[in-house]
């Protein structure tokens, strides 16, 4: 069941982009000096809502409906996207960019 708070901020904190954070991390003499963000992440998506039974095939793609990632954030994504895929986010927007 989806949870009816948007939680987007799991994008830019817990889990998947703060671990990619910390590999982007430059560091001089033990301390870091500059953060070199992908534009993008690949999420695991833990629940996807049900694609409605009304879909046709012209419109997969265009519709979108609610989806958890792994790290807890909540993601619009296209009805085609399942549980268990993995998909690319565009951190900078939060936004679903393609399947991974």
């Amino acid at each position: 069941m989806m949870q009816s708070k948007d939680r987007k901020d799991g994008l830019n904190g817990a889990g998947g982009a703060e671990q990619v954070a910390d590999r982007a991390l430059s560091r001089r003499d033990g301390e870091p000096v500059r953060v070199n963000l992908p534009s993008s992440a690949s999420f695991k998506v833990t629940y996807a809502d049900p694609t409605p039974s009304t879909a046709t095939n012209e419109s997969k793609g265009t519709t979108f409906k609610s989806a958890i990632l792994e790290n807890g954030a909540t993601l619009q994504v296209p009805e085609f996207v399942q549980t268990g895929d993995v998909v690319v986010v565009d951190l900078a927007e939060a936004k679903y960019r393609s399947r991974g």
